[in-house]
């Protein structure tokens, strides 16, 4: 009886551990998300440098899909930024997954600007992640070294939180 009580403390503690990696792991998306929110705002938004930027929108919904990127920022030029956070992507197993998932953001905003694609998709991953990411992508795309024109460019971009400036990103 002793065991099986020892047991189920540790499985609670290990299940407290990953909601607490969970959190931080969201915290911190929604600050890096929020960060680069306010730098667009900044060049982008009215009263910035080049004041095009309509909505930033930090919970979209891709048309009719189920596609939820983290954020879409549309312009008054047609253009769309699509984004997408991802602190580790996979390497290896699951990384198919993880490069469907920011393909299907590619593919949905090539269908929906017609005549060709007005954006791009923005994945941010960690440091750790951005080869892993670049390969898995061209990979599913099937298009290394080549451009597949049924899909939006996908930029991959590796993000630390450099806490010396405050704790901006």
């Amino acid at each position: 009886m002793a065991q099986a009580s020892e047991d189920k403390k540790r499985e609670i503690e290990a299940g407290l551990r990953r909601q607490k990696i969970e959190f931080d792991n969201y915290e911190k998306a929604v600050t890096l998300v929020s960060s680069f929110e306010r730098w667009v705002l900044r060049i982008w938004g009215e009263g910035g440098e080049w004041p095009t930027l309509l909505e930033f929108d930090r919970f979209p919904r891709c048309g009719n899909t189920d596609l939820t990127p983290d954020f879409l920022a549309t312009f008054g030029t047609g253009y769309r930024l699509c984004g997408e956070v991802m602190k580790t992507f996979r390497d290896g197993p699951g990384s198919e997954k993880d490069a469907r998932q920011v393909l299907a953001y590619a593919s949905h905003l090539w269908q929906s600007a017609g005549e060709g694609p007005c954006g791009d998709v923005l994945l941010l991953v960690s440091p750790q992640s951005d080869t892993a990411a670049a390969k898995a992508v061209s990979a599913e795309r099937g298009d290394e070294g080549g451009t597949d024109q049924s899909y939006a460019p996908v930029a991959i971009v590796s993000y630390m939180l450099d806490a010396g400036a405050l704790g901006d990103w």
